[in-house]
């Protein structure tokens, strides 16, 4: 894989786990929570994700 190519595969990464915490936020009144408090757990949860093992 080529320089560009991981530049383009970071920036599509970087829009899917921007989309996937905006719909945590979105839907997470459900959960009678507020759309920051969701927003903040789908930050956390990939945070957490990154350092696993």
């Amino acid at each position: 894989m080529c320089k560009g190519d991981l530049s383009t595969e970071l920036v599509k990464l970087e829009e899917a786990r921007d989309r996937f915490i905006s719909e945590i936020a979105k839907n997470i009144h459900l959960y009678n929570i507020t759309p920051s408090a969701g927003r903040l757990y789908g930050t956390v949860f990939f945070l957490r994700r990154a350092h696993d093992p």
